[in-house]
């Protein structure tokens, strides 16, 4: 049985790709596994994993990356691949002490190579991350632990000064690391954004997922194409369009992160609520509507207050997206991501409203949605979706079929993990 540990920022029971990943490899019993998964952020919901063969660890129990692996002695380590400082902490260690690791890259969801780097759009996101820094939540059982992010953010930076300098970095080679590191992340342009965090293979969705990423300075040579487990089940789902005759059109409104500054884009919260605020505005009888909001980046209080006179109005956090997706008649969303993919593959007509002037937007860019261009147009677009989605059912599919593969990501991911396990004598 092979030890692995998992460097992720949520709980397993988080429905998240590295989530997804263990628990497909797991229910395959074709791979042997004693999983040590460490929650980095302890502003994470916390929650106790019944499978045995998962043991749950803290960052904040440990100070360093070389402690925490030589207490466990673990056979290989799984990232989930790009800028990170945890994982920058453990990729350090692992090196030294010659340790192999894998893990999967993020999809790249713009075809645009540049990150937009002006001062405003740097002020925009600098704004953010402070309003992020002083975010506070009770978790835990009966709510009763009070969380800063903050706290959890300045936890990271002390973790990986502590690991630089158990490896014997001298203090300036540690102040050097920590200003490349902040440099890379959060002054300069996509290029070679990555090219710390290299591991011995890792697993991408498409081509031209291969194509961003060896510009953000990862190696080609160890990148393989397997698709994207999220979606593997969704490929098995059937369009499920009600008819709408004498009732009801059911819109979905998918809500996305934008807050970290991922591409260029004109997010806020005061944009956000102004535009919750005039889809409000312009829906009519005809609709009912319910708000999916993103299940870890966003306060579900902070759309209670917004929505608070209108009553009709669901908002669902932590229920299953999928489920939702099936039941409604047409997807309303701001750009494209993971649950508008979701939506794509289950043959889902779509309105991307693009409120906040997201550049690059795939699905934009493919011409497979409606586009929405302002709130008025928006009762319109909802009723068209489904008219469009049947006209340009063949380019849909074939742009399902060129980006998310064929739904199989889990059988090539393990075929290549056992691989690269044997290659590395490890079983």
């Amino acid at each position: 049985m092979q030890k692995i540990l998992v460097i992720s920022d949520a709980s397993p029971h988080v429905n998240k790709i590295t989530s997804v990943i263990f628990r497909q490899i797991v229910e395959s019993k074709k791979l042997e596994l004693e999983i040590f998964w460490l929650v980095t952020d302890d502003f994470a919901e916390i929650k106790e994993h019944t499978n045995q063969q998962y043991k749950i660890l803290y960052l904040s129990d440990f100070n360093n990356s070389l402690e925490l692996i030589e207490e466990i002695k673990p056979d290989i380590i799984y990232h989930s691949v790009g800028y990170n400082i945890v994982d920058y902490s453990f990729i350090l260690a692992e090196k030294l002490l010659n340790i192999p690791s894998f893990g999967y890259v993020d999809s790249a969801v713009s075809d645009s190579f540049a990150f937009d780097i002006s001062l405003q759009f740097r002020v925009t996101v600098f704004k953010e991350y402070v309003r992020q820094f002083f975010e506070r939540k009770t978790i835990g059982k009966n709510n009763k632990i009070k969380k800063m992010r903050g706290i959890s953010f300045l936890k990271k930076y002390m973790f990986l000064i502590n690991s630089l300098r158990v490896i014997k970095k001298s203090w300036v080679k540690t102040i050097l690391e920590l200003l490349s590191l902040i440099k890379i992340g959060y002054i300069n342009s996509l290029d070679h954004l990555n090219k710390k965090f290299n591991c011995d293979l890792m697993f991408v969705q498409n081509s031209r997922n291969i194509e961003y990423h060896v510009k953000t300075g990862l190696v080609r040579e160890n990148m393989v194409i397997v698709g994207n487990p999220m979606y593997d089940n969704i490929f098995e789902k059937q369009i499920q369009c009600s008819d709408t005759n004498n009732k009801k059109l059911k819109i979905l409104f998918l809500t996305v992160n934008l807050s970290g500054g991922q591409g260029k884009s004109k997010w806020s919260i005061p944009k956000r609520n102004q535009m919750i605020k005039e889809l409000i505005k312009n829906i009519n009888k005809n609709i009912t509507i319910t708000i999916k909001i993103h299940p870890i980046a966003e306060n579900h209080l902070q759309y209670e207050k917004l929505l608070e006179k209108h009553q009709d109005v669901i908002i669902s956090q932590k229920e299953d997206v999928i489920e939702l997706i099936s039941k409604s008649d047409v997807i309303l969303t701001s750009c494209t991501s993971t649950a508008g993919t979701i939506a794509l593959i289950m043959k889902k007509p779509i309105v991307v409203w693009n409120y906040f002037n997201v550049e690059q937007d795939f699905f934009l860019k493919k011409k497979i949605v409606i586009e929405c261009k302002k709130s008025s147009e928006l009762m319109e677009c909802l009723f068209k979706a489904e008219s469009f989605r049947k006209k340009n059912e063949r380019e849909i599919s074939d742009i399902i079929e060129q980006e998310f593969i064929d739904g199989k990501s889990t059988q090539k991911i393990i075929s290549e993990l056992e691989k690269f396990l044997k290659n590395k004598k490890l079983i």
